[in-house]
């Protein structure tokens, strides 16, 4: 008896890009059986958003927190040092990017002035980003320009 390749993920033993697709729906499907839905889980909405891809795809590694800061990096062992370049005063995480981060707290306050503000400020990092990207508002289109904001930041 020979050797042959066998896909364990169909019946017939054949691979076919519909039974990977399969595979991995029932292993996520099981993951969320054990963990209840979170806003980081439900991230569908995202691709709905009117913005540049490279702006969602951005809007996405920041809610799976996967933006590579230099506490990233740091933990990753891809650096040696998580401070933030430009501020140098802290660790450059998530929150310290888009909110913390002095540069970041100019762009923000700039905004405020111009009656742009985000709702949220004093929240968790998610929430805040859920509200500002998902919940309603009175400036229009304010999703749009929160995340191109961020993108900016």
């Amino acid at each position: 008896m020979e050797d042959k390749p066998l896909w364990l993920g169909s019946k017939s033993g054949y691979f076919s890009i519909k039974s990977a697709i399969q595979l991995v729906q029932s292993e996520a499907a099981s993951c969320l059986d054990h963990n209840p839905p979170t806003i980081e889980a439900k991230w569908d909405w995202v691709w709905k958003l009117r913005l540049p891809y490279r702006i969602q795809v951005f809007v996405w590694l920041v809610l799976h927190r996967k933006l590579l800061t230099n506490s990233e990096r740091l933990k990753r062992n891809l650096s040696s040092n998580a401070t933030c370049e430009l501020c140098l005063a802290n660790d450059e995480n998530l929150d310290h990017v888009l909110r913390s981060c002095p540069h970041a707290q100019d762009v923000w306050d700039v905004l405020t002035q111009m009656g742009l503000h985000s709702s949220g400020m004093d929240t968790d990092l998610l929430e805040w980003l859920h509200r500002n990207l998902k919940g309603a508002h009175v400036i229009p289109n304010w999703p749009t320009k929160f995340a191109i904001v961020l993108w900016y930041i």
